[in-house]
């Protein structure tokens, strides 16, 4: 998967341009009028944490160089763990080709059955080289040949395509980006903010039948 250079400034913009500008244009995220698009986001296999009949489903769209997606990662994993909530974790790597480096290793660790431990040790990481690739690999229990063997393979690259397609439908303009229910929302929320947000996605399902 190859980011184009408009998309490389648009999430630059989005991104960098951090939590508080953009809560600021939009504190409580739209509301998206087209079951058909939130369904295909929210039913698309894909890494997850959580239980498959939540009550809410929320897609996570994130970069590993992203800021604002490590800021806001912790809390809305320990909202969700107050919550009925299934997290459906979309590597969009949109800052360079390290980003995309780090996205390939995490989804390729799928295979082996940790990626949720190795996508928490790359949020935490303070550097994404290849030493820090390995070593968040290897922390998590997976095996780090495995997983380069298995980082530019078809699953992969079709997974990182699918995860930028669905981005792009929904509107997204960069990381982090989120879609609750059929409820977007674009930057960064602490750990009150993830749980307002679940309540109103619940909510906005039940209105929509």
């Amino acid at each position: 998967m190859t980011i184009g250079r408009r998309g490389l400034i648009l999430a630059v913009v989005a991104g960098v341009g951090g939590m508080y500008a953009l809560r600021a244009v939009r504190p409580d995220g739209d509301v998206i009028e087209q079951p058909d698009l939130t369904d295909s986001v929210l039913r698309a296999e894909g890494p997850r944490a959580g239980a498959d009949d939540a009550a809410v489903r929320m897609a996570v769209f994130t970069d590993y160089r992203c800021p604002n997606c490590r800021a806001a990662h912790a809390p809305m994993m320990a909202a969700a763990a107050d919550a009925d909530v299934l997290l459906l974790l979309r590597d969009w790597p949109v800052l360079g080709p390290q980003s995309e480096r780090a996205a390939r290793i995490a989804i390729a660790a799928d295979a082996q059955g940790r990626y949720l431990a190795v996508h928490d040790g790359l949020m935490k990481a303070a550097a994404l080289d290849d030493a820090s690739l390995e070593r968040a690999v290897l922390d998590a229990g997976a095996d780090w040949s495995a997983a380069q063997a298995g980082a530019n393979g078809p699953i992969v690259t079709d997974r990182l395509q699918q995860n930028g397609n669905q981005a792009f439908a929904l509107g997204l303009r960069g990381t982090p980006g989120y879609l609750a229910g059929p409820i977007r929302v674009e930057g960064a929320l602490d750990e009150a903010g993830f749980a307002r947000l679940f309540e109103r996605a619940a909510r906005e399902q039940e209105r929509q039948g």
